[in-house]
């Protein structure tokens, strides 16, 4: 920690119980804080993971029931904002934000920042209004497209000039991010390209293969290591049933344990995102020095300079795809993209640098 910023009393409240969405954030945010000397207080449901994590990590935690904006809930948690001195406090499940701001308040917190994850607007109606004028100090978001929209879909709650970008970082230090775990899909030595479920469309996953074979031979070239399971994949296998050439080109990533360990098993990364949300999947791609391919929509653009860290195209052209998949056949130009990826995500996108803006705010 940076001796010259002081240590602050800094509180997490979030009683979801939903990890990938809402208690992720919150606990590797709060974790980092207090490596760096921090005094971090979790406020937390005990059946969710964020409860579990934490305490094993050894963070302070109290537990709560999930916020219903209760009086009982409201009282309990100023009590206890204001015995443990907390001068910042965290709040982002939308769930919580009423309950938590009102607390704050009434504990005399006088930073509560909200941090918003999801691309939809907040409602506006007049308690959520009356929130956002008097308690809410900060807004922070995980990309500057879902900044864009959550101002335009917010009713004019909050001045714009309050909210702040702040991306996911990635943890370059993390076991699993070093992890050079992989698992070796090919037969031929062809051009391995990773794709998600997760992110795109089944319609779209079948129309390229389809281009790639019918067009010319060179889909002979090109093997899918195909991440995720669910009823995209059901649908997927399903549609393919009958087409057994393109089931050749075809292979389910059933062994790996992280998204690292996917990232470190294949050549290129495609994703067909368009969320405004982060782009969490492209951090490990890049981590792992991987070139990627991305629609130019969404958060994809703050992440991905084209034709330098990978390329970006116009949303469906699939035909875009197929031609730079055929141009990263070249392993020079796989290397020189995959390198300037790794080197962006280290002076942009670790977590390094998302903590030491967090710590501006909490002085």
């Amino acid at each position: 920690m940076d001796e010259n910023i002081p240590h602050s009393r800094v509180g997490f409240y979030n009683t979801s119980t939903s990890w990938n969405n809402y208690q992720r954030w919150p606990y590797e945010v709060a974790r980092v804080l207090y490596s760096r000397g921090h005094q971090v207080e979790v406020f937390t449901a005990d059946r969710g993971r964020l409860y579990a994590k934490a305490r094993r990590y050894g963070l302070k935690i109290h537990k709560f029931r999930k916020s219903g904006f209760l009086p009982f809930d409201i009282f309990r948690l100023a009590r206890s904002l204001k015995r443990k001195q907390i001068t910042t406090l965290f709040i982002n499940y939308q769930g919580d934000l009423k309950t938590g701001a009102l607390a704050a308040h009434m504990a005399g917190v006088h930073n509560v920042i909200y941090r918003r994850g999801t691309v939809s607007g907040v409602q506006g109606n007049l308690i959520n209004r009356w929130v956002f004028k008097r308690f809410i100090t900060t807004v922070i978001t995980n990309s500057d497209a879902n900044r864009s929209r959550l101002v335009r879909g917010s009713h004019n709650m909050f001045d714009p000039a309050s909210t702040r970008v702040i991306y996911n970082g990635l943890n370059l230090k993390g076991r699993h991010t070093l992890s050079e775990s992989q698992h070796n899909y090919r037969s031929n030595g062809e051009l391995m390209v990773g794709l998600m479920t997760s992110d795109m469309h089944p319609y779209r996953l079948l129309h390229l293969f389809e281009i790639l074979r019918r067009e010319d031979k060179k889909a002979e070239h090109f093997r899918f290591l195909i991440h995720g399971n669910g009823h995209v994949v059901r649908s997927l296998k399903k549609q393919l049933r009958e087409q057994p050439e393109l089931q050749k080109m075809l292979v389910w990533d059933t062994r790996s344990r992280h998204l690292v360990e996917f990232m470190n098993s294949v050549d290129v990364f495609v994703t067909g995102s368009t969320s405004n949300d982060f782009n969490h999947p492209l951090m490990y791609a890049m981590a792992r020095s991987k070139p990627v391919i991305a629609y130019a929509r969404g958060s994809n653009p703050e992440i991905i300079r084209n034709n330098e860290t990978g390329f970006l195209l116009s949303e469906g052209d699939v035909h875009g795809v197929k031609q730079k998949l055929e141009m990263l056949r070249d392993p020079d130009l796989r290397v020189r993209l995959g390198r300037k990826a790794r080197l962006t995500l280290e002076k942009r996108f670790n977590m390094e640098h998302s903590i030491n803006q967090i710590e501006e705010l909490i002085r």
